[in-house]
This record gives C-alpha cells, structure tokens and sequence, in this order.
C-alpha cells in the first residue's frame, strides 16, 4: 500500500502484523523452538480475506454492474504491476541462490530454471501453485493471480448481490473445501508432498475471498475499540497450535475456528480506527508487508550463517528481515508499481493493494 490521503491504516497494520507473524513462524520452526503451525496457515490466509476486500474497496464501482474493456484492462495492468516485478526478482534470486549452493546436474538446473521462470510469471497459478513455486511462499501469489484473474466476474456477481447471497456461496464452497481436504486427509500422513499439491489449489481458498467480499457488504463507521477485537482474533490464530495440538490443515473443528478467527482479525480490523500515533507503524509494515513476505527467508538463511549465541539470533534475524524489507520496497518494489501500473479509476480506494 503506497501512502494516500484515505488510507485505512488499520489494514495496513493488520497486513503487516501477518507478514512479521509468517516471519516468526518461519525462524521459530527453523530453529526448532515452537512449531506455530497455526501462524504460519492462517496468517497466509488473513491475507486472501485482506485481498478481497480490498478489491472491493478498490474497484467495486468499475465492476458492479458492468465490465469495460478499459476498466479490465487498467485492472490487470494494476494488478500485473502489483505482484510480478518483486515476485520475477525473487524467483530468480531463488534459483541463483540454488544454482550457487547446491551441486545439481544440468537438468535439474533446467528445471529450477522452468520453475522460476512459471513463478515470476504468475503463470504457475494456473496450474499447481504449490508444486511449482520455487521460492517460500510464493504459492499463495499463484493462489493471488486466479483470484485476479476471476475478481471482475465475482465482483460483478456479488457487489449488488444480498448479503443471504454471499453467505449462501461461502456455505457452499466450505462445504466443496472440507470436503477435499476430508479425501485427502490421509495423503497428509502418508504421502506429504503430494497432499500439498493437492491440498493448494482454488478450491480451498474460496471461501476466503468469499469471506473478504462479505466484509466489504457488512462495512459500518469505524470506531477505536474493535481492533482491540482484532488482536484477539490474531491472538487466537497465533497460539491455537500451542494450545490445542491439532492439525489445523487437516481438522475439520480447527479449520472452521481458525477460519472465523481469520474473518473476524479483517472484519474488525476494517472497522476500526487507529490512535493516531501508530499511523506512522501501521503504514510502514503496510508498506514492507510484501516484501517482508517474500524476502525474510533469504534473511533467515543468511543469519543461520552467521551461527550466533540465541540471545542475538532472534533480534538479528528480525533486523536484517525488516530492514531488507524496507529497503528493497524503497528501492525496488515501489518504484515498479509506479513505473508498470496504468491509469487508476478516479474513485479507487486508498486501501488497494
């Protein structure tokens, strides 16, 4: 989110507490001190509900009740210039870093190569996001692009569609979710990789987006105190692992709490205003949150090189992770977006993406 005179700093903050919990997650399991498997899940997933709603906010009034050539192709222009310029440097960076490490023959270099190539382009989301990403968590930038791809036509569909309507989709597309992840329940014990193949595809995340859409419907005049509700809810998304020991991937009871925890965080969060002395944090880590995303690995990778005693490995690690962010949102990602995207309607919304 680039600074703008209306922007929903709540958001911004609450997309950026997700992005440093993913990075939390990722260093605590690495290092083997808590597996916060919760975190990890679903602070991916407050995103896709984040991603619709700001869709919503950006560019109902372009498709709700009719799709122009000109309005679709500014939306994807937009849309391209938003997530495929960092998404092509760190593919490659990720193939390079691979190339350099790791002895492979000629053929698997190829294959990395086609990998990176599938994930820069965005082309992988049209096929198996998580088998063909090449970088850590740039499967859920697949999962991003088909929601893109189709958001004009759900827009059109669900703006001007009853709220009885919208719920009566997410009803169903939990029902279709469940019930995959019920057949492959199984496959997560026995054979890992191939359930996550399986498991990271559109249909599990439907109901996300769907969800985001509905936030949009239920919008109120914001007021201070619920995003204190949404800390709870993000609370609750942190520690569920923790607490209860179950697979939050596989649990049919622990993914439906987990998945109104994740509606609740954006939909109090979208309600709420900020004090304003932490506009200044939220629109920072707004701002970084995608690159904080993408790139905190390869700053958890160079500070596992370093081998230094606890006491300085957790604050180091989120120093470099945070300052990395920041300086290649400053220096690369922003300046991209600026430079690639094409017109913006008139009325669009400062929270867009």
């Amino acid at each position: 989110m680039e600074n703008a005179p209306h922007r929903h700093h709540a958001l911004d903050l609450l997309r950026g507490l997700c992005a440093v919990g993913i990075a939390t997650y990722h260093y605590l399991d690495q290092r083997g001190i808590a597996h916060l498997q919760s975190l990890g899940t679903f602070g991916v997933y407050v995103f896709f509900v984040l991603s619709a709603l700001t869709m919503m906010l950006a560019y109902a009034p372009d498709f709700s009740r009719q799709i122009e050539r000109d309005d679709l192709l500014a939306f994807y222009r937009n849309r391209a210039a938003r997530i495929l310029p960092l998404l092509v440097a760190v593919s490659l960076a990720s193939f390079a870093v691979r190339g350099a490490t790791e002895s492979l023959p000629l053929h698997a270099l190829e294959g990395q190569l086609a990998l990176a190539l599938l994930t820069g382009s965005g082309l992988f989301g049209l096929h198996l996001p998580g088998f063909l990403s090449n970088t850590t968590g740039a499967w859920s930038l697949g999962i991003e692009a088909g929601f893109y791809l189709v958001f004009p036509v759900l827009c059109l569909c669900f703006a001007r569609a009853s709220m009885r309507a919208v719920i009566a989709a997410i009803v169903v597309t939990l029902f279709g979710q469940q019930a995959v992840i019920a057949l492959l329940a199984r496959m997560a014990v026995e054979h890992p990789d191939e359930w996550w193949i399986r498991y990271t595809l559109p249909l599990t995340y439907a109901p996300f987006f769907l969800v985001g859409i509905a936030v949009w419907r239920a919008r109120s005049a914001p007021s201070a105190a619920p995003f204190l509700a949404a800390c709870g809810c993000l609370t609750g998304i942190a520690v569920f692992s923790a607490a209860t020991g179950s697979d939050v991937r596989t649990s049919t009871a622990a993914y439906l709490v987990l998945s109104a925890l994740a509606a609740g965080a954006v939909y109090f969060s979208f309600k709420s205003r900020l004090p304003d002395r932490l506009n200044i944090i939220a629109g920072f880590l707004g701002n970084i949150s995608y690159a904080l995303y993408l790139t905190h690995p390869f700053a958890l990778a160079l500070v596992s090189t370093l081998h230094l005693p606890p006491q300085l490995d957790a604050p180091v690690f989120a120093l470099a992770a945070l300052t990395t962010a920041a300086a290649v949102y400053a220096g690369f990602e922003a300046p991209m977006r600026r430079r690639l995207r094409g017109r913006r309607p008139a009325h669009a919304s400062a929270t867009a993406p």
